[in-house]
């Protein structure tokens, strides 16, 4: 079946007329059986299904390993003896003797004497008259200035260490 369209271009007459030009349709015919169309599309469904089979075995792998990593870093004795190991690195080899004794001092003796202290400092810097950190007690300073500078601490720690194996940045990754 042939279209007609009207169109206004160089093929007019003298007399500038429109001239009709056929303009041929696009009608797609029903597809035979036995047609590339329907192997092509069987090969695509068997490559989806072979993606989905390799998606699906993946994705237990994964659920896998995830519950083998909290298995074995969630059981409380290996959890807190990993824990306490940090920790005593940290303490040990991290702080100098200088920064030990300061806080020794204050009364601050271990990482969450250290911890309790600059959250205090914090909660009395973000609540009103909002001081500095120079305003603050000696205490709560030294606390503070002592947790901000850890990133720096364990960095020089590391550089000098033996241990610089430890995983301290998912230790320390939701304190700084």
């Amino acid at each position: 079946m042939l279209k007609y369209s009207l169109v206004l271009s160089s093929r007019t007459c003298k007399a500038c007329h429109p001239v009709l030009v056929s303009a041929r349709g696009y009608r797609r015919l029903k597809a035979g059986t036995g047609s590339t169309a329907d192997a092509r599309d069987a090969a695509l469904i068997k490559k989806l299904q072979s993606q989905l089979e390799e998606l699906k075995k993946k994705i237990a792998d994964e659920e896998e390993d995830a519950h083998t990593f909290l298995e074995r870093h969630a059981s409380g004795e290996q959890a807190k003896a990993d824990k306490q190991h940090q920790y005593t690195w940290f303490w040990e080899k991290a702080l100098s003797d200088g920064d030990r004794q300061k806080l020794a001092s204050l009364s601050i003796k271990s990482l969450d004497d250290l911890q309790a202290a600059y959250h205090e400092a914090d909660v009395a810097m973000t609540t009103p008259p909002f001081p500095k950190p120079e305003q603050l007690q000696p205490r709560l300073r030294i606390a503070h200035d002592l947790h901000m500078r850890i990133p720096e601490k364990i960095a020089a720690a590391r550089r000098q260490s033996s241990l610089s194996r430890l995983n301290l940045k998912k230790f320390w990754g939701g304190m700084i």
